[in-house]
């Protein structure tokens, strides 16, 4: 997949295009560009349109926590290219996607702001949340930002937490991934404001669900977080076109599987699948992982599974 021009990978010796810079930009990890971070997003551009400039947003690859716990498991919910891509379609202009390494993560609060936001991005103005930290140590708060910022030249706002404004809990990728490893699409829902997803290329398998009726697409997560081991309903979009279907991730016990993979069957599919890109959008946990005693047992109930994603799926207004 072509990678978008308006994504800028930059690490402490990369030029910025004058093209790219005086922009207003908003700052954070935003993982998974939630409801939270739309708002915010929001509020970036109309500033960004005040000012008459183009609107960024700031985001940091790898994600620190993977910097300093590279052994750790994938926790992610939109790795880089998959985030670019949500927030250029919420309309910002440009992404710039810093790379975080032992150079960025012992830059001073101060030697930040002076480094990167005004000598290497060159920014007109910069937005961050009510609890951003920054800078080594993350010892950087939202206020030092405003007054390093201005000391600057750019133009600081600090933007209150966004919540769901029912007098509930604040929108939070840390829920949201707390949602998905216990299987709650519903909630990841409700926090993200579209259907959780995850992309890859689709990969050769042991063609077990061909011989059972149910031909699936095979994907490995790489840097996604792992969702709970269950089958789920969800849509899928190969080439722009979307489907309806019924997913697994765990371990295959019935058949003593090895290894973990996203196995998806697609209705209504004819065709060979595999090399192609792929983004499975889940919608509801069906059941549980569990072992059956016999492949016909399994073939029976994956049928019960592809008629429950089916009646999701029409709830949902999707084409199955």
């Amino acid at each position: 997949m072509v990678e978008d021009p308006r994504l800028y990978r930059l690490d402490a010796n990369t030029p910025l295009p004058s093209s790219a810079r005086n922009c207003v930009a908003l700052m954070g990890n935003m993982d998974g560009v939630h409801l939270g971070h739309q708002a915010l997003i929001e509020e970036t551009r109309y500033r960004a349109d005040g000012a008459g400039q183009l609107s960024a947003a700031i985001i940091f690859d790898p994600h620190p926590r993977r910097f300093f716990q590279p052994d750790a498991p994938a926790f992610e919910l939109t790795p880089l290219a998959h985030k670019a891509d949500l927030l250029l379609a919420q309309g910002i202009d440009r992404v710039f996607a810093l790379t975080f390494n032992e150079h960025l993560s012992q830059l001073s609060p101060q030697q930040f702001v002076s480094q990167v936001l005004h000598q290497q991005l060159g920014l007109s103005g910069i937005l961050v949340g009510e609890e951003f930290q920054f800078g080594k140590g993350r010892a950087g708060t939202a206020e030092n930002l405003k007054n390093f910022s201005q000391a600057q030249g750019i133009d600081p706002h600090i933007i209150a937490v966004v919540s769901d404004g029912m007098g509930a809990e604040k929108y939070s990728s840390s829920t949201i991934r707390q949602a998905i490893a216990q299987g709650d699409m519903r909630k990841a829902w409700q926090q993200l404001g579209r259907y959780w997803s995850v992309r890859g290329t689709i990969v050769r398998g042991e063609r077990l669900g061909h011989q059972l009726g149910f031909p699936t697409a095979n994907m490995a997560l790489g840097d996604y977080m792992a969702p709970a081991k269950a089958i789920y309903a969800v849509s899928l979009s190969v080439d722009a076109q979307l489907y309806g279907g019924v997913a697994y991730y765990g371990e295959r016990p019935t058949v003593d599987g090895t290894g973990v993979m996203l196995e998806a069957h697609l209705f209504d599919f004819d065709g060979d699948l595999y090399g192609r890109s792929l983004e499975v959008f889940f919608h509801a946990l069906l059941r549980e992982d569990e072992k059956f005693t016999s492949l016909e047992d399994l073939k029976i109930q994956m049928e019960k599974d592809a008629n429950a994603a089916r009646q999701i799926l029409r709830q949902d207004s999707l084409p199955v």
